[in-house]
């Protein structure tokens, strides 16, 4: 009996063509260059076509190998969406939708809004992963979660969604990362601005107050601090021991107690996506709903805390 092409020869010519590097290939898939080589050599084998040719400048397509490519994409994302549908049916079955964003979206915003869902539907199951923002869309692909929240910066890299891995990303709320402090440092006598503390667990952390800093042109650099959660660095700043850098949901209660208020003037820019499959179960596609309708209501009134 003749041999016949399989599904991981397909995946891995996808991979191949598009990237034109087995090292790269082998690291996307998780295999070993070795591996992904002898996959696309049985495969050239089987169809009696040379796909592949080398160059001076590394590897290109043959004529054979472009046009495959583009059927070889085509099934690697219809079987995606198979497996994702598949997994659609299973979560609708069982009355369970997932849910991943990042811890200070979790614990600031998404409990909250996820509790005012559950009292209307209180039949509904939902499962809460915290992750970073840059696992989130992977996530979603492999169909291990249903909505994220993805949370994009000046320094993030642009959201990857698209008909390619069959994800549609809609703006949700906009924050800031910003300074806050006591309001014994007040704002306009920036010279006071001598400690910020920032959290390491976010690790754009860092960067980002770079860019704040350099945005706001402080007289004096000040110390940069590192402690490892978003309360500790919270807790510094009330205790008087300097200023905080946290997104603004962070300290929306603080902000309109008056226990801290905005030490500078420019913040850094952060926009929180609700990124989901094009096709949602019922009850995934009922939660999409609600956190939509519920940024209606009260995105303006967070962005006006978060500027006070």
């Amino acid at each position: 009996m003749p041999a016949k092409v399989t599904l991981s020869q397909i995946e891995a010519f996808s991979v191949v063509a598009r990237l034109l590097s087995y090292t790269r290939a082998g690291e996307e898939l998780g295999y070993s260059e070795a591996a992904v080589c002898q996959q696309v050599h049985r495969l050239q084998d089987i169809l009696r076509l040379q796909l592949l040719a080398k160059h001076r400048r590394g590897m290109v397509l043959t004529e054979a190998g472009k046009r495959l490519a583009q059927l070889a994409d085509q099934i690697v994302s219809q079987v995606k969406n198979f497996e994702v549908t598949a997994e659609a049916i299973r979560e609708e079955m069982h009355n369970t939708v997932r849910v991943a964003s990042g811890n200070v979206t979790a614990t600031f915003l998404l409990q909250h809004v996820l509790n005012r869902f559950r009292e209307r539907h209180p039949d509904v199951r939902i499962e809460i992963a915290v992750t970073t923002s840059d696992t989130i869309v992977d996530g979603l692909t492999e169909g291990r979660y249903q909505i994220g929240v993805v949370a994009v910066t000046e320094a993030s890299s642009p959201l990857s969604v698209g008909p390619r891995n069959g994800l549609e990303a809609a703006l949700w709320l906009e924050d800031e990362w910003i300074v806050v402090g006591p309001k014994r440092f007040r704002q306009g006598t920036q010279h006071e601005i001598r400690t910020i503390f920032y959290n390491t667990a976010y690790p754009a952390s860092l960067p980002l107050l770079h860019i704040c800093l350099s945005k706001n042109r402080l007289p004096h650099p000040p110390e940069l601090v590192p402690l490892t959660t978003v309360d500790a660095v919270k807790a510094a700043a009330l205790g008087g021991l300097g200023h905080a850098f946290q997104p603004g949901m962070a300290v929306v209660s603080e902000l309109e107690l008056g226990l801290l208020e905005r030490a500078l003037p420019a913040g850094v820019s952060r926009k929180l996506f609700i990124v989901r499959h094009r096709r949602l179960p019922s009850q995934a596609k009922l939660l999409y709903e609600f956190l939509r309708s519920w940024q209606e209501k009260s995105s303006s009134q967070r962005g006006a805390a978060a500027r006070a």
